[in-house]
Parts: C-alpha cells; structure tokens; sequence
C-alpha cells in the first residue's frame, strides 16, 4: 500500500513539475514594446511631444528612454523623462534627426523606436546646387532644390530662406506663397529667380495671391527683355506685401496688377529703395482699384511705360520715387487720379507724367504739406514734363523745372495752349 501511494505521489509531481502543468511564465520571445507616436515626427526648436509605450507579456514593465543611444538624452539631442515627455532642442544643431529608442527592462533585446526630424520653426531652407526635393527635410543640413518644394512645405509666418543661385530648373511657375510666408535669398547678386520667358502675366516669376508677403534679399530676372516679375493676382486685399534689398531687372513687365484686390503697395525706404530695371514695362495696373502707393522706388532704363495706369486707379500716391529712363514715366488713365509728390524724372524721351481725358493729377499746391518737389531734370525740346489732356486744370506748384523762365517752363507743358480742349496746369509760383 505504502509502495501504492508513493508511485502516485510521484506520477502527480511529474505532471505538474515534469510536463509544465498549467505555467503560463512567459519566455523571452513574448515580450513586446510598443511606443506612440508609432511614425517619424516633427519637432520644433523647443516643442514638447508626448510618447507613450507599453511593455506586453510581463509583469516587469520597467523601461528605457534613449536618444541617438543616450539614456534621457541630453541639451543637443533633446531630453526625455521617465514619463516619455520629449523636450525639443532650444536652437539650431548640427543634424535634424534623433532616433529615440524604448527598451524593456524585463529582456532588453526587446525596443521599439521612432525618429524625430528637429526643424526651425522660423526658416525653410532651399538650395538649387546641394538640395534635394526628395529626401531633404528643409532643414540646413538637408535643404530642398526648388523654392517650389519649399513653399509647398511651409506655413504661416515661416521665411523660405533660398541659398545662392539661380532658381528656375524644376520650378513650378508662378511661384506663389501662400499667407503669411516670405522669402529671402542670400543678396540680390547672389540669389536669383528666372521668369519664364514669355509676356503672359499667367506664366510670371512669382505670384502674390495673399496678404502678408514679403521679399527680401534677391534678384527677378526675365531673359533678353522677356518675362513677368511678379503678378498681384490676388482678389483680396495684399497691402501688407513688403520689398526689402530686391531688384527686378530685364524683364517685359517688372510688377503687374491683374487681380481685383482693391489695395497695391510698393513701398521700400529712404535706405532701402526698391529697384526696378532694364524693363520695357514696370508697373502695369490692368484690373480697376482702390488705391496704389509707391514709395521708394527707382525705376531706371524703363523702354516703354514706367507707372502705367489704364484701368481705373482711384488713387495713387506716388511719392520718393525715381524714374530715370522712359519713354513715359506715369500715364494715368481716364477716370484715374494721381498724388505725385517729391519724385524725380530725368532722361525721359517723351512725357514725365501723362493725364489722360476724365484723369487727374496733383503735382503740388500752394500749401506747405503739398508742395510738388518734384525734379524734373534733362527734359530737351520736343518733351513734355506734364501732359494734361484732361479738361480740367491741374496744379503742379513748387517744383524744379529743367527751364529757368516761366516761359520756359511753359514750353515743357502741354496743356490749353497747345490743345485748346485740355485744361492748364498751373506751375506758380515755381523754383530753381
């Protein structure tokens, strides 16, 4: 009996120890880590991002956080808590990538990872030689070829910073940002936009359909005298686009209004004007508006027309401006109406500023806020500093005539004496 018993004893423990029983202790290869986020995301400079794991098939939960192999990171890389919150670096490094990595504690063969793409939250950057709309990030280390591909990536209030170069090669034109966005090159002899070649304002280098843009620091370059600068075709209001340290030269048209946006503004500084050059137009204004303000800007070697207006413009004020260089330096068409204040005009062949039928133009009043101050320099014979051929008079008081005499300055007027349907221009008192 005893022998009985004992074997029985012996087969039970040989079941339950010998063949497993009912253990359900997992073995090494059941452990599983998961982390979320579970795809490649993006940081900004300082951006916190919360990553979450869990650790399936043991109790031992316990894990660790590495960045590019560094446990919790470090001021460069970023940091990591024990809770999985990622803080971003505070500035620019020297790489855009960290791979952060979960190992479980419970079998440390066992991770997950994810990479994290560190972006300036200021600047997109592009480069046509070392860039690469395919794998770059538009970061500096690895930037975008085109400013196309930049654009398209960029949001609000983000500058496209564009390396030196000429950019035309693998561009979309127009190029057109969107609100907000602005773009900088490396210096207007360094970086350089292409316009198609071609008159057709559709096929212009840059396109302005919304408010809050800016260009800086670049060139607009048509070829051989062809090609649209920048096209405002916007339907809303653009009033903010902002100049700084630009030029627009050789092309067909340097700056066309062609939307219905009541407001067009080309306004640079006394320091830093806005250059437009070697051009056969340089500003046309081909849908009706409100208002167009041009402030400092040069306008030189213009061939045809350098302000022309023959859709309607309630009003323009022109002001600081220099045209060196046209056959006509403003033409205001009918129902227009032009402030024209302390400019120069000079080597123009044929007429400074031109008035037509139902237009009108103030060149300065007899009051000290309003005097013209215009210079009109190296009008010969044959040329008209003023062309009215509206029936209205108009005034263009205080200004420095290319004539020392009223009789003069007269012959460099076309007005009632010379057309008995146009209305005069009044000149005095003038000065020299």
């Amino acid at each position: 009996m005893r022998k009985l018993v004992f074997l029985v004893v012996l087969l039970m423990a040989f079941v339950i120890f010998g063949c497993g029983g009912d253990d359900i202790s997992p073995t090494p290869e059941d452990v599983k880590v998961d982390l979320y986020p579970d795809q490649d995301v993006i940081a900004y400079y300082s951006d916190t991002i919360q990553f979450n794991v869990q650790v399936f098939n043991t109790h031992d939960t316990r894990i660790k956080w590495l960045l590019d192999g560094v446990e919790g990171g470090n001021d460069s890389l970023g940091t990591i808590d024990t809770l999985g919150e990622y803080i971003a670096p505070a500035s620019a490094v020297s790489f855009d990538q960290v791979i952060l990595k979960v190992i479980s504690q419970a079998d440390t063969s066992k991770s997950d990872s994810v990479s994290i793409l560190i972006l300036d939250p200021l600047y997109i950057f592009v480069d046509s030689t070392d860039g690469d709309d395919s794998s770059g990030t538009g970061s500096p280390m690895r930037p975008y070829r085109t400013i196309t591909e930049g654009l398209r990536q960029a949001i609000s209030g983000q500058t496209v910073q564009i390396a030196a170069g000429t950019y035309v090669d693998g561009e979309a034109f127009p190029i057109s940002p969107n609100y907000g966005i602005s773009i900088r090159g490396a210096g207007p002899s360094a970086t350089r936009i292409e316009a198609p070649a071609g008159t057709s304002n559709d096929q212009a280098a840059l396109m302005i359909q919304y408010d809050r843009n800016s260009l800086h620091d670049l060139t607009i370059t048509g070829s051989g005298g062809l090609g649209v600068g920048i096209n405002f075709a916007s339907d809303i209001d653009t009033s903010t686009f902002t100049f700084s340290n630009c030029i627009i030269e050789d092309c067909y048209r340097a700056v066309a209004k062609t939307g219905q946006a009541t407001f067009l503004s080309l306004v640079g500084t006394a320091d830093d004007t806005i250059a437009i050059r070697n051009c056969t137009y340089g500003l046309s204004v081909d849908e009706a508006t409100d208002s167009v303000k041009i402030f400092y800007c040069k306008f030189e070697g213009i061939d045809s027309v350098a302000v022309d207006l023959p859709a309607i413009v309630d009003d323009l004020d022109f002001e600081y401006n220099l045209v060196d260089g046209a056959r006509i330096a403003i033409r205001i068409g009918a129902g227009g109406f032009g402030l024209i204040l302390k400019n120069t005009f000079m080597n123009i062949s044929e007429i400074g500023v031109e008035i037509a039928l139902d237009a009108y133009a103030n060149l300065g009043e007899d009051q000290a806020f309003l005097h013209g101050d215009n210079h009109f320099e190296n009008f010969g014979s044959g040329n008209w500093c003023i062309r009215n051929d509206d029936n209205d008079p108009i005034t263009a008081i205080y200004n420095w005539w290319p004539a020392a005499d009223s009789a003069g300055i007269d012959s460099l007027i076309y007005d009632d004496e010379e057309n008995s349907s146009s209305g005069p221009v009044d000149f005095a008192p003038w000065n020299n």
